[in-house]
């Protein structure tokens, strides 16, 4: 039984399902990455299942509201009133609702979130993919859940009831329980074993982060320190020796050969002249403004604050155009130890970085950024395509995403689909470190997870269902023996059974049915006899008032009702035979005049003797004649001759005038005349018999007009 009207008590309970909903829609169970359990649907489903589709709605859109207040997006009232009336219109077509929604969550859904990803969204496709997963997983679960509700809540279960009219056998039940069961055995405990795991992996993957980041950070810091070194030994050394400047250019080259790391090295005077270089090919046909650096900060640092310094990285020039980070130490002189005279600088190769990159690094997909502390690349693994000297720009990205590392993005900087997950370190000279890892091999191993949960769920559904039919078969056995010896007929031998299949119960219920199946044996014959004197008695009583329904009770004739019920069939009598048919409408002249002379029993005498004419005038057996109302008489005449029509009716007319008339008051005998109006046409002319009598009744008020006791009769030629 479908519930076709507005129902309050159904109303408030879509309403307070709905405010459930809302609120635990309001507070959705965070697991891995973006993947939130919704719970508040399960109110959806049972609304779905009690009430139908228009309710759902109602608790739908509350539904949505809540993730609306949890997500700032509309898609979930797109997608959870899609999904109410899928569901209430299914349970009223007799479907399972659990199927239903088994069916909308993998084949109806998928589409729908891929043309809103496709226009609103900019994720990618295995994002997309992702989605879709967790969305069936998520829905297939509090549709279950549901489900199960509703059947455990005998209430409910009533209300579900009503709104399917498809009785179920008891191993489509058995089933149908079963699936429940194990669909919400299976997705709880493969989301909880899901959520245990990917934890457990991204904890692996933090911990190899940081420990790759520890030991990236030394290598760095050691390289730095090595090559830093090496420029303030050579500055110690040539300030404590006593070799000619001449002979530096010689030790230059030495230093330079020992650390190839180095782009260029030189060495310059307390102005800022550079006196050497290495290579030294490079002082060749320079112009004198490149060979001097005192405007760097490198020779500053080194010459007037007298430290060993590193800089940040920056661009080189004079002896080349790389991009370098430059180390300098201060030279003193012998004839004065208390000011710097020369300082020794080298220019640090930045390639030389890609050397520090450890091999497990490139085993687990990791890549590495180095900057300086004004946020410029120093260094950037190739796979992120950064350029040194560049700012370092990316985005903060997940913010939807539950994960332990933060990420970030480099390219699509606007979308929160994360592209790393990533951790960074700070050096002793205040340039970052940071280690990036991508996110989306986390993403696939979600995937894996999710589609390995589907996987499961869809054989452990089929092993269900052949369990439970073979458990619904063997339980069901004995009550089909039980119908087999109990059907109508004898032609067949009845089955035979074992004892050890039948159970106690089911062999005293077979006692308790044969000895009721003899007690109404008896009473059916009884009632098979009081039956036929009753058919008999009611076929008699139709007959009589079938006539009662199609003949006039005075005249004896068909009713106007009869005759306007036999025209269609009239009317595809002659278009079949592509023949004339004939309307005709009689009406007595001064019928009210003979009525005041003779009474209303002369007015009766009257029409009976027309009535009688008629019949004998009109003889075919497709003539259908009629008493249309008052002193009105209607004629059907299929398949006639448009020829003849008007000078059988004017015959008619004839013999109406030439017949005596007797008042059965007073014997009195008068005559009657009768105004005739026809129309005759191709039976295509019209379907509606109305139009017909339109233009007969036009033709009769003529002839009334012109001094009525007349034949009009028009033929319709043009059609």
């Amino acid at each position: 039984m479908q519930n076709t009207k507005f129902n309050p008590p159904l109303l408030q309970l879509a309403l307070l399902l709905g405010l459930l909903g809302y609120v635990l829609n309001l507070y959705p169970i965070p697991l891995f990455a973006n993947v939130e359990l919704v719970i508040g649907n399960v109110c959806l489903v049972i609304v779905a299942a009690v009430a139908g589709p228009y309710y759902a709605l109602l608790t739908a859109f509350w539904c949505a509201a809540g993730l609306y207040m949890s997500w700032d997006s509309l898609y979930p009232f797109i997608i959870f009133m899609l999904e109410a009336l899928w569901l209430g219109y299914a349970k009223r077509r007799g479907f399972y609702v659990f199927y239903a929604a088994i069916v909308f969550w993998l084949m109806v859904s998928p589409a729908i979130f891929m043309l809103y990803a496709s226009l609103y969204t900019g994720l990618t496709e295995d994002h997309i993919f992702f989605i879709v997963i967790k969305q069936a997983i998520n829905g297939m679960l509090y549709a279950s859940l549901g489900c199960l509700v509703v059947l455990l809540i005998p209430a409910l279960f009533r209300l579900s009831l009503r709104q399917g009219h498809l009785r179920r056998s008891f191993k489509q039940q058995l089933n149908y329980v079963f699936a429940l069961l194990i669909t919400a055995a299976m997705l709880i405990s493969s989301l909880l074993y899901n959520h245990t795991y990917l934890s457990n992996q991204q904890q692996i993957v933090q911990n190899n982060l940081q420990d790759s980041l520890g030991s990236l950070a030394n290598s760095v810091e050691r390289y730095l320190k090595t090559h830093q070194q090496a420029i303030s030994n050579a500055a110690r050394w040539l300030s404590l020796s006593n070799t000619d400047k001449d002979h530096w250019q010689f030790m230059l080259t030495r230093l330079n050969q020992t650390y190839p790391n180095f782009l260029t090295m030189l060495i310059a005077d307390h102005k800022g002249n550079i006196l050497h270089a290495s290579p030294a090919s490079m002082l060749k046909d320079k112009p004198a403004a490149s060979l001097n650096v005192a405007d760097r900060d490198y020779f500053r640092e080194a010459l007037y604050n007298q430290n060993d310094f590193i800089s940040d990285v920056f661009l080189g020039r004079g002896f080349g155009n790389d991009v370098i980070v430059a180390m300098s130490s201060p030279v003193y002189l012998q004839e004065n130890y208390q000011r710097p005279q020369a300082i020794v600088e080298g220019s640090l190769d930045l390639t030389g970085f890609s050397q520090l990159e450890l091999p497990a690094m490139q085993r687990e997909d990791l890549s590495m950024v180095l900057t300086d502390a004004r946020g410029n690349v120093i260094y950037a693994s190739d796979t992120l395509a950064l350029t040194p000297l560049s700012t370092f720009l990316f985005s903060p990205s997940g913010n939807f995403y539950r994960m332990s590392m933060p990420m970030m993005n480099l390219k699509q900087t606007s979308s929160q689909v994360p592209e790393f997950l990533y951790t960074r370190k700070e050096l002793n000279n205040q340039w970052q470190l940071y280690l990036l890892k991508p996110f989306d091999p986390m993403l696939s191993m979600a995937q894996r997870q999710y589609l390995t949960s589907v996987a499961l769920l869809g054989a452990s559904l089929l092993i269900t269902l052949i369990l439970s039919s073979l458990l619904a078969k063997s339980l069901t056995r004995p009550l089909e023996l039980i119908a087999q010896q109990f059907r109508q007929s004898d032609d067949k031998p009845r089955p035979r059974w074992n004892d050890e299949e039948i159970t106690t119960e089911v062999h005293q219920l077979y006692e308790q049915l044969k000895s009721s199946q003899q007690e109404l044996i008896k009473q059916q014959l009884q009632l098979e006899e009081q039956v036929a004197l009753r058919t008999f008695e009611l076929e008699r009583a139709n007959s009589e008032l079938q006539t009662l329904a199609e003949r006039d009770a005075l005249t004896g004739i068909y009713n106007r009702r009869f005759a306007e019920s036999q025209f269609k069939q009239a009317q595809m009598l002659c278009q079949r035979g592509e023949q004339a048919l004939a309307v005709v409408l009689l009406d007595l002249d001064h019928f009210k005049q003979i009525n005041d002379e003779y009474g209303h029993l002369g007015g009766d005498a009257s029409l009976k003797a027309v009535a009688n004419l008629l019949c004998q005038h009109f003889v075919r057996e497709t003539d259908i004649v009629s008493r249309y109302g008052g002193e009105e008489f209607l004629l059907i005449l299929p398949m006639c001759n448009p020829l003849k029509v008007e000078s059988h009716l004017k015959e008619f007319a004839s013999k109406l005038r030439s017949t005596l008339i007797t008042n059965p008051d007073d014997g009195r005998q008068f005559t009657l005349k009768t105004s005739v109006g026809a129309v005759i046409a191709n039976a295509a002319f019209s379907g509606k018999i109305d139009s017909w009598i339109k233009r007969a009744d036009d033709n009769l008020y003529r002839a009334k007009s012109a001094g009525r006791d007349r034949v009009i009769c028009s033929i319709i030629e043009d059609i």
